[in-house]
C-alpha cells in the first residue's frame, strides 16, 4: 500500500490541531508538523499523535515553510491541510482509493469553508493531495499554491469528491481582521516585487475584510485586467465591485457590473441575489424576483451535488435569499409569492425566526418579544426586519427595539442607517447624529447616512457642520449618480444661508 503522509506548519494551534490530526486517523502513514514559533500547548498535542515535528524561523512566507515541510516529507502521497481543517470521515475511503493509483496525480478535493457569523460558506475546489516529488514546491508568500509546480511537471487534475471542511472562517470578526491584516502585509510586498492579477484578486479580498472598499475595488479592477484568472474569481472581482457601487448610490452602474459578473458566471447564487437587490432598487420587481428565485434554485443545486464543482462556489443560506423574496413580495404587495416565500421559510427556519416575520408583518409586538427578536435575528433577516418595523406605528417599542440590537449590529450601515432616519423622526437629533456619524465611520461612501446629517445639521442651524457635510457629499458623489440632483437641490436651498467658497452651485 503507498504510504500518506500529513504535511503541516502550525503556530498556536492548539484550540483546533487536535481535531484535525484525530480526522486524519487510519488515512495518514506519516504526521509532520513544521512549527513556527508555537508558545502555547500546540507540540505537546503533536507529540500525542506521534508526530515528526520540525522547527523553521518565520520568514513571512507561507510558501517557504510549505516546502520545507514538503523536504522533510517521505510519504509517496502528500496530503496537506491547516490545524483548522479535518477530513470529512465521509471521504475516508475514497481517499484511500485515490492513493491506490501511481501514477502522477493531483486530486482536487472539495473544501467546505463554514461561517456561521456571515449566515454562509463556500466551497472551494482545490488541490489538496498529491504524488510526492522532489522538484514540487509551493508559491505564494501568503495564500500559497501548488498549481503552478503541478502543472509545470505534468501531473494529471482528477476531480473528487473528498471533502476537507474547514473552520477558519467560523470566527469573530476580530479574528478575521487580524488575519487578513497578515495576509495583506505578505500579498502587498509580492505584489511589490512581481505584480500578478491573482496577486490583486487576493489583496482586493483582504481590503474587503477590512471594510476598506475604495482600495479592495482598485485591486478587483487590477486583477479583471488580466486574461488568465478563471471566471469564479473574476465573477467574485465583479461582485466586490457592483456591491461598492450599490452602496454609494451608482445603481447604473451597479447594474451594468452585475451583468457583467453574470456573463462569467450565471449560476452564482450570491450574484443572483445581489441582481434581485439592484433590480429591486429600480422597481423592475419581476426580474428581481426572477433573480430571487433562480439564486434559490442554484444554491440548493449548489448543496445537493458535490460533483461538477467550480473552482470556488459560495453557497448562501437559504434564508437570506428567502428573506429576499419575501422583501420583495411585501413591496409589490404580491400575496402569492408571499405565500411561495413564506413556505420555503417554514422549510429551513426555525420556529422562532417564523414568528419573528409574524410579529413584525401584523404589526402585532409587546415588550417579551423585544427580547425574543433580538436573539433570533441575523445579519440575513436583517433587512427584512428593518422593513417590517417601518411599518410599525409604535414609537416607544421601535426605539427600545433599534436600541437592543445595537451592540449586535453596530457596525451594520443598514441599521445604523435606519436607526438614524428613525431618531430624526421623533426629534431625537443628537442621538441621530451619533449613530449615523457611526454608520460613516463604518463606511464612508454611506451617502443617506450623509444626507440624514444635512437634514439634522439644517434645522439645528448647525451652518458650520453643514458646509462641511456638503464638501463630503461633494466629494463622495459622482455626476452620473442618482444623488447627484439631490445634491444640486439642497445646496440651493441652503445657498442664502451659508457660504460654500469651494463648492460650485449650477
Amino acid at each position: 500500500m503507498p504510504k500518506i503522509t500529513l504535511s503541516m506548519i502550525v503556530k498556536n494551534e492548539d484550540k483546533y490541531l487536535r481535531g484535525c490530526l484525530e480526522s486524519v486517523k487510519g488515512i495518514v502513514d506519516e504526521i509532520v508538523i513544521v512549527d513556527t514559533g508555537s508558545t502555547d500547548n500546540t507540540l505537546n498535542i503533536a507529540e500525542e499523535f506521534n508526530a515528526k515535528i520540525f522547527h523553521f524561523e518565520w520568514i513571512k512566507d507561507f510558501s517557504a515553510a510549505r516546502n520545507f515541510a514538503l523536504s522533510k516529507s517521505t510519504g509517496d502521497w502528500i496530503l496537506y491541510l491547516d490545524a483548522d481543517e479535518r477530513i470529512n470521515s465521509k471521504s475516508k475511503n475514497e481517499l484511500l482509493n485515490k492513493t491506490k493509483n501511481n501514477n502522477k496525480l493531483a486530486i482536487n478535493c472539495i473544501i467546505n469553508n463554514i461561517d456561521d457569523y456571515k449566515d454562509s460558506s463556500s466551497i472551494m475546489k482545490y488541490v489538496r493531495l498529491f504524488r510526492n516529488n522532489k522538484n514540487l514546491l509551493f508559491t505564494g508568500k501568503a495564500h500559497e499554491q501548488i498549481q503552478p509546480s503541478l502543472t509545470k511537471l505534468n501531473y494529471k487534475l482528477v476531480d473528487s469528491t473528498i471533502e476537507i471542511i474547514h473552520l477558519g472562517y467560523n470566527v469573530s470578526r476580530n479574528v478575521l481582521i487580524q488575519k487578513a491584516e497578515r495576509n495583506l502585509e505578505l500579498l502587498l510586498a509580492e505584489y511589490k516585487e512581481q505584480p500578478t492579477s491573482y496577486g490583486a484578486y487576493q489583496i482586493s479580498n483582504s481590503y474587503s475584510i477590512l471594510n476598506n472598499r475604495d482600495t479592495a475595488v482598485e485591486y478587483a479592477k487590477r486583477a479583471l485586467e488580466g486574461k488568465d484568472l478563471s471566471k469564479e474569481i473574476r465573477s467574485i472581482c465583479y461582485l466586490h465591485i457592483t456591491d461598492y457601487e450599490l452602496n454609494i448610490g451608482r445603481i447604473e452602474i451597479a447594474k451594468k457590473m452585475i451583468d457583467e459578473a453574470l456573463q462569467e458566471n450565471n449560476n452564482h447564487p450570491l450574484l443572483n441575489l445581489l441582481s434581485s437587490q439592484i433590480y429591486l432598487k429600480l422597481n423592475e420587481n419581476i426580474k428581481a424576483l426572477g433573480f430571487c428565485k433562480n439564486s434559490l434554485q442554484q444554491n440548493i443545486k449548489l448543496k445537493t451535488s458535490k460533483k461538477n464543482r467550480s473552482t470556488i462556489d459560495i453557497v448562501v443560506d437559504d434564508k437570506k435569499i428567502i428573506y429576499q423574496g419575501i422583501l420583495i413580495s411585501l413591496s409589490t404587495d404580491n400575496s402569492e409569492d408571499l405565500k411561495y416565500f413564506l413556505k420555503k421559510l417554514s422549510n429551513v427556519a426555525e420556529k422562532e425566526e417564523i414568528l419573528l416575520v409574524n410579529i413584525l408583518q401584523n404589526n402585532q409586538t409587546n415588550e417579551n418579544d423585544i427580547y425574543l427578536l433580538q436573539e433570533i435575528i441575523k445579519d440575513s433577516s436583517l433587512e427584512l426586519i428593518l422593513k417590517l418595523l417601518k411599518k410599525n406605528n409604535n414609537a416607544e417599542f421601535k426605539l427600545d427595539f433599534f436600541s437592543s440590537l445595537y451592540d449586535k449590529f453596530n457596525s451594520d450601515i443598514g441599521y445604523l442607517t435606519n436607526f438614524g432616519e428613525f431618531l430624526i423622526s421623533i426629534n431625537q437629533l443628537e442621538e441621530a447624529e451619533l449613530i449615523l456619524q457611526t454608520s460613516l465611520e463604518v463606511n464612508g461612501n454611506n451617502i443617506a447616512a450623509i444626507f440624514y446629517l444635512a437634514s439634522i445639521y439644517v434645522v439645528s442651524e448647525d451652518f458650520q457642520k453643514l458646509a462641511e457635510i456638503i464638501k463630503i457629499a461633494e466629494a463622495k458623489i459622482a455626476y452620473n449618480s442618482p444623488y447627484f440632483n439631490k445634491l444640486q437641490i439642497l445646496k440651493e436651498k441652503i445657498a442664502p444661508f451659508i457660504s460654500l467658497p469651494n463648492l460650485s452651485i449650477n
